[in-house]
């Protein structure tokens, strides 16, 4: 009579009432959900196992369910969890109209094998049941791409298909072969629907390059989890007031909003508040540690400039948990 629980979990096929009870060997496929909603591609779910009151399509069906959060309904898929009846049965999702947004009817069927009647006592029946949500979680709307034609000599706009009201951008250079060492820099990743990049060279040099590629990710500032979001990260922005250098490497502790198992930091100086280049770094416990699971600093730095001097700049980064999957209709890793 017992529903599956956390300890304990029984599965298999069964013919009811039917004299033959031979069958040849099946296979069942089963999922197992944590009870509860969230979102996921795009649709809301919810996942649940209800009381034990739904009864046979022989009593007085359909027996419901409350659900919430659903704007629209597009499917729901039902069993009952346990076997109070002796004669076996089945669940069913039952009448015209058997789920809506606030609720799922349902109904117990038997076979009539063994006898005319389709009456059942009483069973838990779980369920799993997809839809628009009436309030959609807003997710971290991750834009990716390539932006061509990079120069020293002026701007690049990168224009997005999402406006963001705290953009978090992160920017990664192609640096051609043989070229001098260059350094994305970044201005107006505040909010709005594009931002700018160029690149500085980092020799001291002035002579103007030209044609480099930069890739790019941006999110809109805040915290995500899997079971609402799709993914486990946070997109965070800070001032950054201290420099490092050469010799000195301290950066500005951190504190984590999601907890990880193993952090993937990244980050980039957002503004141009000072027209000598910094770049992003991040650290653990020392200088030479990854952010870890419990030590985390992150800053920009100067590396080997002489001159160890700059102005305050914003740094945006994200923090992902390591691993793989897909959001938004593409892979990540």
């Amino acid at each position: 009579e017992d529903p599956a629980s956390a300890s304990a979990f029984w599965a298999g096929k069964h013919v009811g009432e039917d004299a033959d009870i031979d069958r040849a060997t099946e296979t069942i496929g089963y999922m197992v959900f944590e009870s509860g909603s969230g979102d996921i591609n795009g649709q809301r779910y919810a996942a649940g196992l209800g009381a034990d009151t739904v009864e046979g399509v022989g009593n007085s069906p359909p027996y419901s369910y409350g659900l919430n959060g659903f704007a629209t309904i597009s499917s729901a898929v039902a069993n009952h969890s346990g076997m109070d009846g002796y004669d076996g049965g089945w669940t069913v999702l039952y009448g015209d109209n058997p789920v809506t947004p606030n609720t799922i009817r349902l109904a117990v069927d038997e076979d009539q094998l063994g006898d005319a009647e389709r009456g059942h006592t009483t069973e838990q029946v779980g369920f799993l049941v997809f839809g628009e949500s009436t309030e959609p979680s807003p997710g971290p709307s991750l834009r990716n791409g390539v932006v061509s034609g990079v120069a020293s000599t002026g701007w690049t706009t990168v224009t997005l298909d999402h406006t963001y009201a705290s953009m978090v951008a992160i920017a990664t250079l192609n640096q051609p072969e043989g070229s001098p060492p260059l350094v994305v820099r970044m201005q107006g990743a505040v909010d709005g629907d594009s931002f700018q990049v160029r690149v500085d060279r980092a020799d001291g040099l002035t002579d103007p390059v030209a044609g480099v590629d930069v890739h790019y990710v941006v999110a809109e500032e805040g915290v995500y989890n899997v079971a609402e979001h799709g993914i486990e990260m946070e997109a965070v922005r800070f001032a950054s007031t201290v420099t490092d250098h050469k010799n000195s490497w301290i950066g500005q502790q951190q504190t984590y909003a999601n907890s990880y198992t193993a952090p993937v930091v990244l980050g980039q100086v957002t503004t141009y508040n000072d027209s000598d280049p910094s770049v992003f770094w991040s650290r653990g416990a020392t200088r030479e540690d990854p952010a870890s699971a419990s030590a985390f600093w992150a800053g920009k730095h100067v590396g080997e400039d002489a001159d160890i001097d700059r102005a305050t700049e914003t740094i945006g980064y994200m923090v992902f948990e390591s691993g793989s999957g897909d959001i938004n209709g593409q892979r990540y890793a």
